[in-house]
């Protein structure tokens, strides 16, 4: 019996994959740093802040760090333009709420889910929303989906898990939720 349905949302449910490449290339170049929205993509698409900041900018603090991803989150706004909802998904997340609750589980900050979920309209969708910010250990870590899991009082290994990215496919896995793994043509 299928209890819930948890989804991923950059690049799962909304293609943000320019608007974030992009947003962060701006923070990390107004502290030094160089990298093109492509090679963003490539290497660090779904991947935590906190994992690919000290790759990308070395020789920098953990306070910088912080700083250029403070950055980001107040900028990211400004690229909305350049998301899209894939309907597709959304259309079978629509439909799953006929007959089980809806989470989201994502590695973006609270802000940006908020913001983003507005732009695109879908604010009240969800049952549950995990961020980034409510969980000490995030993708690839089980926590986010076993957080969700847990805050819709269902049992993880009853839920479906959409994911795109390796990242997030691990999380759901080592959680023990059935991924479904999904991949857009681009």
């Amino acid at each position: 019996m299928i209890e819930a349905i948890l989804s991923d949302m950059d690049g799962t449910l909304i293609d943000t994959e320019k608007a974030n490449a992009s947003a962060y290339c701006y923070a990390i170049a107004q502290y030094g740093g160089e990298i093109t929205p492509e090679d963003f993509q490539h290497n660090y698409a779904g991947m935590s802040w906190k994992r690919f900041l000290p790759q990308i900018l070395p020789d920098a603090d953990s306070e910088t760090h912080k700083a250029v991803a403070e950055l980001k989150k107040s900028k990211y706004a400004d690229f909305f333009s350049l998301t899209s909802v894939y309907q597709d998904v959304l259309d079978f997340l629509t439909h799953s709420k006929q007959f089980a609750p809806v989470g989201l589980v994502t590695t973006a900050s609270r802000q940006a889910v908020e913001e983003l979920l507005r732009y695109h309209q879908l604010e009240v969708f969800f049952d549950v929303i995990i961020s980034g910010d409510d969980v000490v250990n995030a993708k690839p870590h089980a926590e986010p989906y076993l957080a969700a899991a847990n805050m819709l009082g269902v049992n993880i290994v009853n839920c479906i898990a959409l994911e795109d990215s390796q990242v997030g496919i691990d999380s759901a896995t080592s959680a023990r939720a059935n991924v479904f793994i999904v991949k857009h043509e681009k």
